[in-house]
This record gives structure tokens, C-alpha cells and sequence, in this order.
């Protein structure tokens, strides 16, 4: 494999889907199932002469995929639902801690004050 623990990867680097299926524990023919089942979430950049690159972002979702699926045994639809909900709740957290940080930064509010209330709108979008 050319990248350092798949960890490593930076910038443009990016990995074929032999290398991503050696890595990650995961047929070929499964990883373009599943190309074509999550194209919302998941699109790998493809060479000139068609063969797909794998980015680190695409290496994350791909690991959210086979968790949900093989772990949490989660359908294909289940999954899918499951990736929206999850990236709603990051959207709705973000805000509220980009909220808080100018609570803070700009309005001189307690530090422990305004955790405290990171922490119980957090429980409300559980």
C-alpha cells in the first residue's frame, strides 16, 4: 500500500479500490455496490481511464458503510437513513458550538456557563 497506516493520507493523495479493499476488509464487488447504493454520501474520484481514487474522506464514509452494516447490522436503507440523521445532528451541533464560541469570544460570557448550556441543548438534539 503507498500510504502510511491509510491514516496518513494528506492533501490529493488518493487510493484505488484494490488498496481501499485490502485495507478496509472488503470485496471489490461490495465496494461498488456500495458506491452505487450511497452516491449521496460517497463518490471516488475516477482516473482518465475510469478507475476510481479513494480520497480520506471517502475512506471515513466507507467505514461508517461497513460499520453500520456489519455492526450495527443496519439494512442498506437503514444505513442510509442512519448517515442523514447522523450528518443533521453534526450540522445542528456545529452551530451550536460555533454559537457558543462567539457567546465567549465576542460577548465575554462564562466559560463554564455557556458549557453548560452546550451540554443540555446537546442532550435536546439527542
Amino acid at each position: 500500500m503507498n500510504i502510511t497506516a491509510i491514516n496518513g493520507i494528506v492533501g490529493s493523495e488518493k487510493l484505488s479500490i484494490g488498496e481501499i479493499s485490502k485495507y478496509l476488509g472488503i470485496n471489490i464487488s461490495t465496494l461498488r455496490y456500495w458506491e452505487e447504493e450511497f452516491k449521496q454520501f460517497l463518490r471516488p474520484e475516477r482516473t482518465e481511464g475510469g478507475q476510481r481514487r479513494y480520497s480520506a474522506e471517502n475512506i471515513k464514509i466507507l467505514q461508517e458503510i461497513k460499520y453500520l452494516i456489519e455492526v450495527e447490522k443496519y439494512t442498506i436503507e437503514g444505513a442510509k437513513r442512519r448517515m442523514i440523521i447522523n450528518r443533521k445532528k453534526e450540522r445542528e451541533f456545529k452551530d451550536i458550538l460555533e454559537e457558543a464560541i462567539k457567546e465567549v469570544v465576542e460577548k465575554g460570557k462564562d466559560k463554564k456557563e455557556v458549557i453548560e448550556n452546550i451540554v443540555r441543548r446537546e442532550w435536546i438534539i439527542k
